[in-house]
């Protein structure tokens, strides 16, 4: 949302989820590094997390369990 001046309007309830998805997948092991964070609204989404994906991840094209898993930590850190 923008007000009058241009500015980007946010409030905690935008920018702790986005807090929460980076942390936690921050400190996951076997996971993606954090590439960008977005706070600005996208449709229905408040915020974007981007993870950089490893290249040997996108050659072979498959993913262990504990990746998986950390995939499922990380989408519930925004909670």
């Amino acid at each position: 949302m923008t007000g009058n001046s241009g500015k980007i309007l946010t409030s905690k309830c935008d920018i702790l989820p986005e807090a929460g998805h980076a942390l936690v997948g921050a400190l996951m092991p076997e996971y993606d590094p954090v590439a960008k964070i977005s706070i600005i609204p996208r449709g229905s989404a408040g915020g974007l997390t981007f993870f950089a994906p490893s290249e040997e991840r996108l050659e072979s094209g498959l993913y262990s369990r504990s990746y998986l898993e950390n995939q499922m930590a990380v989408a519930l850190g925004g909670r």
